[in-house]
């Protein structure tokens, strides 16, 4: 396989394009500002038919009017991904004249040996969520385990998950179930502190869960082809993000106990907190940190299993959304290993922008540098990005050179 040539062809391409068409990035804007007004003309024809001002129907007419507004909202966020991946790539390449300022030198000896990823997911290898990391973790830990349900309970309901590591110590996706109904803590009503957008009665919602686990551990409800039953041993762990997540995080104490004393009865003994947590939540920051063990887990499966160059190391992921850039760097200081979270979200992209830059710039110190130029290493800056969801190819690794393209 030549790793330098088989790249994302519709990536490379669009990159191509943002380095030779200054206004690339204006096209993009005017795309999602198309996008934006044909929601907002939907929108008015939507409530001149009931006659009404917006207001009003925003309010009597709530379902109708979110349909409108996610639909719109979910049109441009692969717009808006593509600009924050091309900037991101842009401020990497011309990272060399920030750099000077802080007397940082031979950059471009660095960039040479940077490649970037765009593996997120494969059948055989594992892949880059924050539940490869955790099993990555839990096996670590357990030795002589061979098998970890995960439950990752998102907005849209809970993805029920098997890990499997192969007597060849590869970890990897084994098993999946993904309901389409909304089943878990993010359909939960806790009153007086978090009322979700679609809420699902508590009793009601956990004896759905209890259902669909049964049935993934039975072998009965799968994604897969093949259904087989687990072992009836199996350690199950639930880890809860997304919208309930977000509310956990920002309310006072009080608040907090009550939403982990919900999460706790609503699983029960059905599924076990992670790393002897008191509760199921989790935070960004954590989530960040096991989705770049995953990712380093990952590409060390495929470089056992000789589809890339053993001498790869990742030191970073770095994940696009709609208007949220996560970076998560692993420096190498005092041959220590240091994790930096940047979580930003924000409608303002300049913000993103501007901040990203900055932070980017300061995780790269001298003694860095140094370190990378002496280890005379090939490094892995892993892209999360929504343009690439659904991906499980294995071919998506470039060389930082080739997908940065200059004349």
């Amino acid at each position: 396989m030549s790793e330098e040539k088989n790249y994302n062809t519709f990536i490379y391409s669009l990159l191509k394009i943002a380095e030779t068409m200054p206004n690339t990035v204006d096209f993009i804007n005017n795309e999602i500002e198309a996008i934006d007004n044909k929601g907002s003309e939907e929108l008015n024809n939507a409530r001149k038919k009931k006659e009404m001002n917006l207001y009003a129907y925003k309010t009597t007419h709530k379902e109708e009017y979110d349909k409108i507004v996610d639909k719109h909202n979910n049109a441009r966020k692969p717009y808006r991904a593509l600009r924050n991946t091309i900037h991101f790539f842009s401020t990497l390449w011309h990272m060399q004249r920030d750099l000077k300022k802080l007397k940082i030198a031979n950059w471009e000896n660095i960039r040479k040996n940077i490649y970037v990823g765009f593996i997120n997911e494969t059948d055989q290898f594992g892949d880059t969520s924050f539940s490869m990391g955790a099993a990555t973790e839990y096996f670590d830990s357990n030795k002589t385990s061979s098998n970890v349900v995960i439950l990752n309970c998102e907005t849209n309901g809970i993805k029920y998950q098997t890990y499997t590591k192969d007597k060849n110590n590869i970890i990897y996706n084994s098993d999946t179930y993904n309901p389409k109904n909304k089943t878990g803590p993010n359909t939960l009503n806790i009153p007086d502190i978090y009322k979700p957008k679609e809420s699902i009665e508590h009793l009601q919602n956990k004896l759905h869960m209890i259902y669909e686990l049964s049935g993934f551990i039975s072998g009965q409800l799968s994604d897969k082809i093949l259904k087989k039953p687990k072992n009836a041993d199996i350690p199950i762990y639930a880890f809860v993000t997304d919208t309930i997540r977000g509310k956990w995080e920002t309310e006072p104490f009080n608040n907090k106990t009550i939403l982990e004393n919900n999460i706790n009865e609503y699983f029960g003994n059905f599924a076990q907190k992670f790393n002897d947590a008191k509760s199921h939540f989790i935070t960004q920051n954590e989530e960040a940190d096991l989705e770049l063990t995953g990712a380093d887990r990952m590409y060390d499966n495929l470089a056992q299993a000789s589809l890339i160059d053993k001498k790869y190391n990742v030191i970073g992921t770095l994940g696009f959304k709609d208007n949220i850039s996560q970076f998560v760097y692993t420096g190498l200081k005092e041959n220590k290993t240091e994790v930096i979270r940047y979580l930003h979200g924000t409608n303002d992209e300049d913000e993103i922008f501007y901040k990203f830059d900055k932070f980017f710039i300061d995780t790269f110190n001298a003694n860095d540098a140094q370190t990378f130029i002496k280890k005379d290493q090939k490094f892995i800056i892993v892209v999360q990005s929504e343009l690439l969801i659904g991906n499980k190819k294995n071919d998506f690794l470039t060389k930082f050179n080739n997908i940065v393209y200059r004349k």
